[in-house]
């Protein structure tokens, strides 16, 4: 039975793998209905609500590798895995502009 629900939660860590930023500029463009995403913005709300599980830098720690999860999921998957939680993820860590915001900044880590 330990095997299987680690098997799963490995699962879905891989699934939510990418997070990472490439050093690029402040805005850039997303798929979020045409508008941009501020990186330092984002980069900011990942700090002070997600690395603790994902890891300053993406690779995961307690929670799944981030640095890839935009070509896994889509922003809307993302924004709702943050909404809904589950698999030892607190839901709705994130709401309002900063999970639209966070959302789009991880569907761009491919």
């Amino acid at each position: 039975m330990k095997k299987l629900l680690m098997s799963i939660i490995f699962g879905i860590f891989l699934l939510l793998g990418a997070c990472g930023g490439d050093g690029g500029s402040s805005e850039e463009p997303a798929d979020n209905g045409g508008e941009t995403v501020d990186t330092s913005e984002a980069e900011a709300i990942y700090k002070e609500n997600c690395a603790t599980c994902h890891g300053d830098d993406l690779t995961g720690d307690v929670g799944p590798d981030l640095t890839a999860v935009g070509s896994k999921l889509s922003e809307d998957e993302i924004k709702t895995q943050i909404e809904e939680g589950g698999n030892g993820m607190t839901p709705n860590l994130v709401e309002g502009k900063e999970l639209t915001t966070i959302s789009a900044w991880l569907a761009e880590k491919k």
